[in-house]
């Protein structure tokens, strides 16, 4: 960890936010795409849309939150979306599902994905919730080592998704 810098966290602002998460979506996208350098801007953001086409979430349904983390100048450092899911896949009971931990690159190593981490498990327990869980792509070391760090478990492996979960007490 380079040096440990102090963010603030706060709930998301959808009017003054949206741009951040929308940046924070679209970089986070980038990582899942193989070879995404041979990609021009304009194909990522094509291949992006496809996905959101495909794959729509309404944030404006209930249960939806988004964290911020900024310097403390307030510059947005990093984000946390996460979502009050009810039962599904394998999961019996309802849980906290994170959708996107994403910092921007020059804030990386510096215990902001900690901070958002730990905000995101306050926030389960508040909701009543003991399970948060999430998935990652197998070949990114970084953040399975991060969550591992973290508490959380390997749940399941399929292909290259990596299932991880942490029980909230």
């Amino acid at each position: 960890m380079k040096g440990v810098l102090m963010f603030q966290i706060r709930r998301w602002n959808r009017s003054t936010d949206q741009s951040f998460f929308d940046h924070c979506q679209l970089e986070s996208f980038k990582t899942t795409l193989p070879h995404a350098e041979t990609f021009t801007d304009e194909e990522i953001q094509q291949k992006y849309e496809e996905f959101d086409k495909n794959d729509p979430i309404d944030m404006s349904s209930p249960g939806h939150v988004v964290f911020i983390g900024e310097t403390s100048d307030g510059q947005p450092a990093g984000l946390i979306w996460l979502h009050r899911r009810e039962p599904f896949w394998r999961f019996i009971e309802p849980l906290a599902w994170i959708y996107n931990l994403h910092i921007i690159p020059k804030y990386r190593r510096r215990g902001l994905a900690n901070q958002l981490l730990e905000k995101a498990e306050a926030w389960t327990k508040e909701q009543g919730l003991n399970l948060i869980a999430l998935h990652v792509l197998e070949r990114n070391t970084l953040a399975r080592a991060l969550y591992e760090s973290c508490g959380y478990t390997l749940a399941l492996s399929h292909n290259e998704s990596y299932f991880y979960e942490k029980i909230i007490i």
